[in-house]
């Protein structure tokens, strides 16, 4: 069956239907107050704190409600990606998908002051992991020529694509970024028309050095993933990335055999002074025996819950039935930690709870891919 014939039936969407209870500009103007910026978030601060609660309470009602309803898109496009993951030979996918968290989306909102929250590409997005760099291109074609296929369905929106493994960020980020705008005949999902969801697919190794900037960002409390932090962690993983580049033979700066030799000592010395390796194996060991699980075992939806200063993290399983009451479980939580940078919390989708923690290492602080990989490439 075609994605455009089960958009048209919508059954296995069914759970992640909401109704739209806001109007674009509403939405702006909540995502105006949770950020503190513009007129009618710098007129809160001034306002009594009961005046606050409440106008922060309905913001919060209304960014709930916004970001429930990307469910059925992302859903839509998750359910596609893994479909052509799994056609590209060897490449041993894991598929993931997540809700943006509050504290990203206020994080965005502040760095970005031109952008509204109606225009933020990424409040849904899905990944998918795969072993090769060669496997994430075709991948991409796969994807491409799959959605340019179906007339009755998302579209990629060409004039967003951003291949970050030919062109990196400048931190070192490596990934292929692709947004799709969301389409379907039914009557029943039409409110969802238009909603974009980001799509990142990446190799293994792109993989690890992510999820490792987020642990180190973790337990360093450092935003090193939005480009803050000390230099000298940043440096380290800038190097790193460039040496995992090189392995992999795609767009680096060591160009030359003495540039590489350089960037792995430097690292590698990097790595001594920041206490990296120990770091990084530590507080995978505390967590491992502060970690509770509760619900079904045979869950698809996942509700984390890290906290990095008590190295504890809390996850949830629900059956995809049960996505309302995962996504009400979700916004209650962030509301509660919402000024707690130690508190980390986000709603995932994967297929099974064996695939979570390779879907999201960094939530369970474990970086043991990306150890093996400068114990490998820095002192092997």
């Amino acid at each position: 069956m075609t994605l455009s014939a089960k958009l048209e039936e919508a059954e296995f969407l069914w759970p992640y239907i909401m109704e739209r209870r806001y109007s674009n500009a509403s939405v702006n103007r909540a995502g105006d107050l949770i950020s503190n910026r513009n007129e009618s978030g710098l007129a809160l601060l001034e306002s009594s704190e009961e005046e606050w609660e409440q106008k922060i309470d309905e913001a919060f009602d209304i960014l709930g409600n916004w970001r429930d309803i990307h469910a059925v898109p992302l859903k839509a496009v998750s359910s596609l990606l893994s479909d052509e993951a799994s056609s590209v030979e060897g490449s041993s996918p894991i598929v993931a998908d997540r809700l943006k968290r509050y504290r990203s989306i206020r994080s965005k909102l502040r760095r970005f002051p031109v952008t509204n929250l109606t225009t933020i590409q990424d409040i849904a997005g899905c990944r998918a992991v795969v072993q090769e760099v060669a496997h994430a291109y075709a991948l991409r074609e796969r994807l491409i020529l799959r959605l340019k296929a179906e007339s009755n369905g998302p579209q990629i929106i060409e004039k967003w694509s951003r291949d970050y493994i030919l062109n990196p960020k400048p931190d070192g980020y490596r990934s292929i970024h692709e947004v799709a705008k969301f389409y379907s005949p039914n009557p029943d999902i039409a409110h969802c028309n238009e909603l974009r969801v980001e799509i990142q697919i990446r190799s293994v190794m792109q993989h690890a050095w992510a999820m490792a900037v987020e642990t180190a960002s973790a337990v360093t409390n450092q935003a090193l993933k939005s480009g803050a932090g000390e230099e000298l962690w940043k440096r380290f993983f800038f190097l790193v990335g460039e040496i995992l580049a090189s392995v992999e033979g795609t767009s680096n700066s060591l160009t030359s055999k003495k540039a590489l030799v350089e960037g792995r000592r430097e690292a590698a010395a990097l790595a001594s002074q920041l206490r990296v390796i120990n770091l990084l194996t530590n507080m995978q060991h505390v967590l491992e025996g502060y970690s509770t699980f509760e619900g079904k075992r045979d869950a698809e939806l996942f509700l984390l819950e890290l906290d990095s200063q008590k190295r504890e993290v809390n996850y949830r399983g629900y059956a995809n039935a049960d996505f309302k009451q995962a996504s009400s479980d979700y916004s209650e939580a962030e509301r509660a930690h919402q000024n707690k940078d130690d508190i980390h919390v986000v709603l995932v989708s994967v297929e099974s709870l064996d695939e979570l923690k390779s879907a999201y290492p960094s939530f369970f602080l474990d970086s043991t891919g990306f150890i093996d990989l400068i114990q490998e490439q820095l002192f092997g």
